[in-house]
């Protein structure tokens, strides 16, 4: 299903998205200021599942709080893509785009974008994680992990925009 909430806030302990094989669903923020207070609360197409979440306008914001681990892609045949067309995303603990075979994407088109830990594309073998920034108002600032251990995949396109890789990061390291 799709699911659109315009306006208002979103406060949610759990924000899982499409976490069941052959779940299918996208979310999209737009207007909404958004908070996921679990540690490990944010996730996004697991264990065969395919799932989308979309900040949709400079209106709208997501936080997580928690400093757990939030997971896009993760598990065989499972897709996460999470797109910031504007607003703001703010994470903190580990985040991780494509683990355990899961294919895991972070399409910048806009917004700033925090990640409070290390972010991880392509967390281990035959995961595959992207990161895509095509605009000039795209803002990244995480400690970056691409192509995380031997096996995995990982791919940037930057084509716009402002990558800021601070503390530890990583490019193919293992």
């Amino acid at each position: 299903p799709e699911v659109r909430v315009s306006g208002g806030a979103l406060t949610t302990r759990l924000f899982p998205v499409s976490i069941s094989n052959g779940a299918w669903s996208v979310v999209t923020l737009q207007g909404v200021t958004g908070e996921v207070s679990d540690a490990s609360g944010f996730n996004v197409g697991w264990r065969g599942g395919t799932g989308s979440v979309i900040l949709a306008d400079s209106q709208t914001s997501l936080r997580t709080f928690g400093g757990g681990t939030h997971t896009i892609g993760d598990g065989a045949g499972s897709e996460g893509t999470v797109s910031v067309i504007g607003g703001f995303l703010g994470m903190t603990g580990t985040v991780q785009f494509g683990k355990s075979g899961g294919l895991g994407t972070l399409n910048i088109a806009g917004g700033t974008n925090l990640v409070s830990g290390a972010l991880y594309f392509g967390r281990d073998a035959g995961s595959r994680g992207i990161l895509t920034m095509s605009e000039p108002s795209a803002y990244l600032s995480a400690g970056l992990n691409m192509g995380d251990t031997a096996g995995s995949f990982s791919e940037a396109y930057l084509s716009n925009g402002l990558l800021f890789a601070r503390g530890e990061t990583k490019l193919a390291a293992y």
